[in-house]
């Protein structure tokens, strides 16, 4: 069997570590993807399992590729120290390959976030065109411009899709900062940003409606019925 998976996914090593009762058998699997480190704990006193973990990359493109969970992942001193990389004879990981992670993992996420702005916008009725006929239906005119919607969409493609890319760019930062520093109850930067923007979604949402109350012909801009 692990000549089989050897031969499909590289070279396959193993070392054991006896100790305080328990065996501690570590697997290595090296193939172009990278290396991989998987541990397995053992009683030895009854033979059974106690704990275990699926392969994690400990180099190469998939290390490279792989998110940032919290320190731990880009600490130098706490990355070298990955338990079962000195047994199998894998290499420490220098401080450029580190860093080099953490750019990798900023530029998905940065990228991802400014995609993401963009594809939020032009999905929620926020994008140019659709701001600039929503101001001439309202009745609403800026000063200077003429009062068409061309005119309109004009000045905002001045600043909207700007504004969309700086947004993006913050997105992804937060999430990087979020996911280098850990947060509450191990949830990644993604997940707590996602929390932060349905709560602030709600809170839009009550002041658009305390905007409609107070402000009777804002309904139209916002699309409510009057």
């Amino acid at each position: 069997y692990m000549g089989l998976l050897a031969g499909k996914i590289g070279t396959v090593t193993s070392a054991t570590i006896t100790g305080q009762g328990v065996t501690t058998i570590y697997t290595g699997y090296s193939s172009i993807l990278g290396n991989f480190v998987s541990e397995a704990k053992i009683n030895v006193a009854t033979g059974a399992a106690m704990s275990g973990s699926s392969p994690q990359p400990v180099s190469g493109l998939m290390y490279y590729l792989s998110a940032l969970r919290g320190p731990s992942d880009w600490m130098p001193g706490m990355v070298q120290n990955t338990p079962g990389m000195t047994e199998l004879g894998f290499s420490a990981l220098a401080g450029w390959q580190i860093f080099l992670h953490v750019i990798v993992d900023a530029s998905f996420l940065i990228i991802g976030g400014i995609i993401f702005a963009s594809f939020w916008i032009e999905t929620t009725g926020m994008g140019p065109k659709s701001v600039a006929a929503k101001i001439h239906n309202s009745g609403l005119q800026v000063p200077g411009y003429r009062r068409n919607p061309a005119s309109i969409e004009k000045l905002m493609e001045r600043y909207i899709p700007k504004v969309t890319v700086i947004g993006g760019v913050i997105i992804g930062l937060l999430t990087l900062i979020a996911s280098l520093l850990g947060t509450l109850g191990g949830a990644g930067g993604t997940g707590l940003l996602l929390a932060v923007s349905i709560v602030y979604r709600l809170y839009e949402q009550v002041a658009s409606e305390q905007i409609q109350e107070m402000y009777p012909m804002m309904q139209k801009f916002f699309g409510a019925s009057a």
